[in-house]
C-alpha cells in the first residue's frame, strides 16, 4: 500500500474533533482521558506488569501526546498510523511500537524488560465530518506464530468494526461540540 495515499483525518493537517464512543461529555479532555485510560488498561496486565508512580504517567503522557497530535491532523503513516480492515468501513488504528514495560515472569527467574506495540482503533465516520471516535484499545500479540498473531490482530479490529456499527445508529454516541 502506498501511505502517501492514506485519507485519515489524523494525517490531514486540519484540526480534527476527538471523541470517545459513547461519551457524552462535551468536554474533548474527558475524552482523550478516557482513551489514555483505555490504553493503559490494555496494557496494565496486574500481577505480571510493575508501575512505578513515574513510568506510569510517562507512559499515559506518550498516549496523550500522540492523540493529541491526531487532533492536529498531525500523524505519520504508517509508522503512526494505519487503515484496518478492508476498506469498507473508515476504521485505522493509531499506533505506538517500542513501548518499554517491565515484567515479573511467572517463575521465579529475574524481572524483565520489553518492549510492546499498542494499538488505538478509531473510526471516521463521514456523517460527522472531521472527527475521531475512539472504539477500542489492544495490546498488539507478537508472542505467537505469524498465523496466531495475525488471527489475534483480525480479532481485534472486528471487535472495533462491531462497536463501530452497533453505534452507528446513535451517531456513535457523540454530542457534537461547537467551536468556541
Amino acid at each position: 500500500m502506498d501511505y502517501s495515499e492514506v485519507r485519515s483525518n489524523a494525517c490531514s493537517g486540519l484540526r480534527v474533533a476527538f471523541y470517545w464512543v459513547d461519551n457524552p461529555s462535551m468536554d474533548e479532555d474527558e475524552h482523550l482521558d478516557q482513551a489514555v485510560d483505555t490504553l493503559f488498561e490494555a496494557i496494565r496486565h496486574p500481577g505480571v506488569r510493575l508501575w512505578t508512580p513515574w513510568n506510569k504517567p510517562l507512559l499515559k503522557a506518550q498516549f496523550r501526546n500522540r492523540l493529541k497530535k491526531a487532533t492536529r491532523g498531525e500523524l505519520e503513516p504508517p509508522d503512526e498510523l494505519k487503515p484496518v480492515g478492508d476498506g469498507r468501513l473508515p476504521i485505522y488504528e493509531i499506533r505506538w511500537s517500542e513501548i518499554d514495560v517491565h515484567e515479573r515472569p511467572d517463575s521465579d527467574g529475574p524481572n524483565q524488560f520489553k518492549k510492546i506495540e499498542v494499538r488505538l482503533l478509531h473510526g471516521e465516520p463521514l456523517e460527522l465530518s472531521l472527527v475521531l471516535v475512539g472504539l477500542h484499545a489492544h495490546e498488539k500479540r507478537t508472542d505467537g506464530t505469524d498465523q496466531e498473531n495475525k488471527q489475534a490482530q483480525d480479532d481485534e479490529i472486528e471487535r472495533a468494526k462491531t462497536i463501530y456499527l452497533e453505534a452507528a445508529p446513535r451517531s456513535w454516541g457523540v454530542v457534537r461540540r461547537t467551536p468556541g
